[in-house]
Parts: structure tokens; sequence; C-alpha cells
């Protein structure tokens, strides 16, 4: 490896030093330092391999050196995405179907920050055709939050639409009674008939309401709840048609993204 190649610090991006003597790498801002070993030529090789077993962190480290020596490398840049995403290979973004809650589980434990940093410098420093592999990337981390925060909206509408109905249904058994209760006061026709309906009227109007008046408020708040009925069931449509479109969007940046990783890398995505 030349002498003169600029190589960076993984931890501060200052410009590394080499000590001859000791056959490594310092950086002289942050002190830390490298084995000779890292820039040799074989750092995106040990990259892979620990993405390869989830070794993450080590992998991400390569990854650095590696573009430090090769600023221009797609696989390296690649690889410290899929580091941030947590995927080993291209076929983990099969992770990102969902699971039982609905939810797409792509970035439920990585910070879209990253990703979309680590998208940026890539296209930034490669070809504007590559670049177009990491903008997708980017789109997917904005689909599957739009995604999830839909699906999280919809189980709310599913809620409140579940909610007014069992209402409805509530206030049109309680009016049946009370209309019911009417029609034997309209019928009654000897003492006992009194006596018995006056029990059933007692148990309804213990607040000194009458039953007319029972009828007449049960009617308005039955006419609300069916109205707040009607708007939650349009949300809840409107909802699950919005699911529908962002996931739709969501598979169709999936499968653009597949084809250029098979163009770029060709590899074979496990569907």
């Amino acid at each position: 490896m030349s002498e003169e190649k600029k190589l960076t610090c993984a931890t501060c991006a200052g410009t590394l030093i080499l000590d001859k003597e000791r056959n490594l790498y310092k950086c002289p801002f942050c002190g830390v330092a490298y084995g000779y070993a890292l820039f040799d030529g074989t750092a995106l090789d040990k990259a892979e391999k620990a993405l390869a077993i989830g070794e993450y962190n080590d992998a991400d480290l390569y990854f650095s050196f590696a573009l430090s020596s090769d600023p221009k490398n797609i696989r390296a840049y690649r690889g410290r995405v899929f580091c941030a995403c947590k995927w080993k290979t291209i076929n983990d973004i099969n992770k990102t179907r969902k699971d039982v809650s609905g939810r797409y589980r792509l970035f439920s434990s990585v910070r879209a920050e990253t990703v979309n940093q680590r998208c940026d410098d890539a296209i930034k420093n490669l070809p504007a055709e590559q670049g177009e592999y990491f903008q997708l990337i980017k789109e997917l981390v904005v689909a599957t939050d739009k995604y999830n925060e839909a699906v999280l909206k919809g189980k709310k509408s599913i809620i409140k639409r579940d909610e007014t109905a069992d209402r409805v249904a509530m206030l049109n058994a309680g009016l049946d009674d009370y209309r019911q209760a009417e029609r034997l006061r309209q019928t009654q026709n000897n003492d006992l008939t009194d006596i018995l309906l006056g029990k059933v009227f007692d148990s309804f109007s213990g607040d000194g309401t009458s039953l007319h008046e029972k009828i007449q408020n049960t009617e308005d708040m039955l006419s609300i709840a069916r109205d707040s009925f009607a708007k939650a069931n349009r949300e809840y449509y409107s909802s699950n048609n919005k699911i529908v479109d962002l996931s739709n969007k969501f598979n169709s940046l999936r499968q653009q993204l597949l084809k250029l990783n098979k163009e770029f890398f060709q590899e074979e995505a496990e569907l």
C-alpha cells in the first residue's frame, strides 16, 4: 500500500499517520491506532465475512477502512448501510414483511438517521446510477415509517368504530325497552297492570324524567351516536385504503431495490 495514500480514522475522521516501526497507523487527533493489515487490501473481505455472521460492529469498522483506501467502493458503502440496517445479506430485506401486529419490522431496532446518513454518503461519492440504489433504501425507510404510522392509526380507527357501534347497539336496546314500556302503559286495562307498569316505569324513570322524555332523549343520543359511527366507519375505510396504498408503494420500492442489487452485485434475492 502506498504510504502517500490518505487514510482516515473511523472514529474521528482525522488523517492517519503510518508508524513504520510498529507497523500500524495512528490517529494524532483521538489517539486510536489501527493495525496495518486493516489496509492491506483484505479489509473488504474481512468486513463481508464479519457481516455474514452478524458481527455488525466489526464489519462496520472494516467497511470504513475499505472506504479509506477505496472511497468509490460501492460494496463498502452498501456494507455500512447493511450494518446500520442489521442485514447480513440483501435477503434480509424480507424482514420488511409484516409481522403478526401488521407492522413492517425493517427498522424497528435501527436508527433511521444512521441509515439515511450512510446512504447520503454513498450518493455523494458514487456515480449517479449507483447512487440510485442508496436512494431507494432511503425511500424504503420513509415508506416503512409511513406504513407503520398508518397501521397504528388504522388500529385506533377500528377501536373507535367498534366503540361507537357498541354505543349505537346499547342505545337501540334501551330505546326498544322504553318504547315497549310506553306501549304497555297505553294498553293497560286493570289495576294489576297499573301496578306492574308502575314498577317498570319506576325502573326507567327513577330520576323523575317522564317515559316520553326518556324516549326523546334516547332518540337524540342515538342520532348523535349513529353520526359518530358513520364518521368512524369512514375514517376506518379511509385508513384501510391508505394502508393498502402504502403497502403497494413499499413493495414496489423493495422490488426496485432487489433489481438493482442483482445488477450491481450479481446477487439473487430469496423472494
